[in-house]
C-alpha cells in the first residue's frame, strides 16, 4: 500500500506561521508532568535531553518515542518558556492493543530475514478462498511452498493441513489424521466383486487403519484370497507387511494374516503361518462387516 511521506523533522511555528528559534518540546506521561524519555536513534540507546531544543530555525532533531512507555504529553514552548501548544495522548508507537488490517481480495504479509541463507529468508502469511496459509518463498518470490493451511467454512475452522508433514510440539510429534475411502476388488471369487474400504492415515502415514463397514463377499472359486486397489499412500513402503486379521472362508469367520505389499494388494493367509493357499474353493469368501486392519507401512 502506498505511504504518504511525512517529514520526520518537526518545525516549531508561532501563531503567525513563523519559525520559533530555540523552541523546546517537553515529553511527559499523558495527562501528567512526569517526564518520559525520548531517543536520538531508532535503537533507543541514546536519550535526548528533556526538553528537546530546536535549532535557530525552529527545526527539531529526529525524535524517537519509547514504545514501552505510556502515551505521551508533548508541550511546546518558545525560547522564553512561554507555552505555545500542548497535546495529550500522543501514541508511544502502538503500545496498547491495536488492530493492523490488510484489506484486499487476497491480503498477504511477507517477512524477510536479511541475515538468512540464500533461499531461506522469505516467508508469507496469505488469506484467500476461505484459507489462511503459511508460505515459504524463494528469494525472487516466484516460487511458493505452502507449509500449513487452515480452511474455514462459515465461522468454524474445519481443516488444518500441514502439507503432508507431521506437526511437532517441542520434540514430540502430534498425530495428524486424514480420512477417505477407496474401491477394492475381491480376488479369488467368481466374477468381479468390488466394495468400499475406508481408511485413516495417521501422522502422514506412520500408521494406517483400514476398515470396512458393509463387508465385501463373493462366491469362492479358488484356494487363494486377495484384495487389490489399495492406493499408493496406504501401501507398504519398502517391503511387505503382515498383520493378524479376520475374514470369511466358506461362510465362516476365521482368523489369519493379511500381507500388504508395495503394489496395492492385500493377500490373506489362513492360520498364524500365513498359508496363502489354504482357503476353501467353495462357499462365501471375503471380509465381513467391521473388518479392520491396522499396520505401519
Amino acid at each position: 500500500m502506498p505511504m504518504l511521506y511525512t517529514s520526520p523533522h518537526f518545525v516549531a511555528l508561532d501563531s503567525a506561521g513563523k519559525p520559533v528559534g530555540s523552541a523546546t518540546l517537553t515529553f511527559s506521561a499523558t495527562g501528567t508532568s512526569t517526564l518520559q524519555n525520548t531517543y536520538q536513534d531508532v535503537g533507543l540507546t541514546l536519550a535526548h535531553l528533556n526538553p528537546v531544543t530546536a535549532d535557530a530555525d525552529g527545526v527539531f532533531p529526529l525524535i524517537y518515542l519509547d514504545p514501552s512507555l505510556p502515551n505521551y504529553r508533548i508541550t511546546l514552548k518558545d525560547a522564553s518558556g512561554v507555552q505555545l501548544d500542548q497535546q495529550d495522548d500522543i501514541p508511544s508507537n502502538e503500545n496498547t492493543a491495536q488492530t493492523i488490517r490488510l484489506k484486499s481480495t487476497a491480503p498477504e504479509l511477507i517477512f524477510q530475514e536479511t541475515d538468512a541463507l540464500a533461499g531461506y529468508g522469505k516467508w508469507a502469511i496469505k488469506a484467500n478462498n476461505n484459507q489462511l496459509q503459511i508460505v515459504m518463498l524463494n528469494d525472487a518470490e516466484s516460487v511458493e511452498t505452502v507449509l500449513a493451511t487452515i480452511t474455514r467454512i462459515g465461522s468454524t475452522p474445519q481443516t488444518f493441513d500441514f502439507a503432508g508433514n507431521t506437526l511437532t510440539v517441542g520434540t514430540e510429534p502430534v498425530a495428524t489424521i486424514k480420512s477417505s475411502q477407496f474401491t477394492a476388488t475381491l480376488l479369488g471369487v467368481s466374477g468381479t466383486v468390488t466394495g468400499t474400504i475406508n481408511y485413516y492415515l495417521i501422522s502422514d502415514g506412520l500408521i494406517v487403519v483400514l476398515f470396512c463397514n458393509s463387508g465385501i463377499f463373493g462366491t469362492s472359486n479358488a484356494t487363494s484370497f486377495q484384495l487389490s486397489g489399495v492406493p499408493g499412500l496406504l501401501r507398504a513402503r519398502f517391503a511387505f507387511k503382515s498383520v493378524h486379521c479376520f475374514f470369511t472362508d466358506n461362510g465362516v469367520i476365521k482368523g489369519g494374516t493379511a500381507t500388504i505389499d508395495t503394489s496395492g494388494g492385500i493377500t490373506f493367509g489362513t492360520g498364524i503361518d500365513g498359508n496363502t493357499a489354504g482357503f476353501t474353493n467353495s462357499g462365501t469368501k471375503g471380509i465381513p462387516i467391521g473388518w479392520t486392519l491396522v499396520f505401519v507401512p
